[in-house]
């Protein structure tokens, strides 16, 4: 898109309707735009912020299938990629919910070196390539440009995700994962009394039973495995369903729950 553009308003517009952009200022403000290799970084660096970091998350949770119980993990997975794009990894490491809200981002102490951040598509070598045209100034102005984004984004999503909401946290209890996690029984009957009017109190003592004889009963795999088969290179591909309840009791509160979210 950007050689189609810099041709029409660089070469074609010149050439065959000089008359309409001689003294245009949005045409003079366009041209200076696409004349600037600083431009065209900056341009592929937004292109890969959208591409390798948002893009996967918002189509994600686009699918039809119950995807409640996996976001809080994708919570975390979103932030914690935007943090790795400029800190250094053990700064991060595989922290998650508070742990991770508390790391201090704007501590130059944590930053990675301006060839290790991350800035463009391709493993970040079609970036790197392009900037070999900018000189010392606009390579320095570049990453500051670049560091003051990460941080933006990152202030934002730290004000506005839910990376310390206990029931979020919980809800991973439905995924099948979680079924040898000693905390799971507590997690789900938290569930049922965090929800208002989602169960009595004899129901939830009923799903605290079920759960119980859940926890211990053989779960046949057609019940969590929706798709099994070897690839090309010989190795084994495993598709899980989204998820799975034991109980009717269960099967009625994931109903609820997703009616109490939409």
């Amino acid at each position: 898109q950007w050689n189609i553009l810099s041709d029409y308003f660089l070469c074609f517009l010149p050439e065959k309707q000089p008359v309409q952009i001689r003294e245009n200022k949005r045409y003079e403000s366009i041209k200076i735009v696409l004349s600037s290799s600083l431009s065209k970084v900056k341009f592929n660096f937004v292109l890969y912020l959208c591409e390798n970091i948002f893009d996967r998350f918002l189509t994600f949770f686009q699918r039809e299938e119950p995807l409640i119980h996996l976001l809080y993990h994708e919570l975390n997975d979103l932030y914690r990629n935007v943090l790795l794009s400029f800190l250094k990894s053990d700064s991060v490491q595989q922290k998650s919910g508070q742990d991770l809200l508390n790391i201090n981002f704007e501590q130059s102490a944590l930053w990675i070196s301006d060839k290790e951040i991350k800035i463009g598509r391709f493993d970040c070598e079609r970036t790197r390539k392009l900037m070999s045209s900018l000189n010392f100034d606009e390579k320095k102005s570049f990453y500051q440009d670049v560091r003051k984004i990460y941080i933006t984004i990152a202030n934002y999503l730290k004000k506005n995700l839910l990376l310390n909401n206990m029931l979020l946290r919980d809800l991973q209890v439905l995924d099948h994962s979680s079924r040898t996690d000693q905390s799971s029984g507590d997690r789900i009957i938290r569930i049922a009394r965090t929800i208002p009017n989602l169960l009595d109190d004899r129901e939830i003592d009923k799903l605290e039973n079920e759960w119980a004889l859940y926890l211990v009963e053989l779960v046949d795999r057609s019940w969590y495995i929706k798709d099994e088969y070897i690839d090309s290179n010989g190795n084994i591909q495993i598709t899980h369903v989204a998820s799975f309840l034991p109980a009717a009791s269960q099967l009625r509160a994931l109903r609820s729950m997703h009616r109490s979210c939409a």
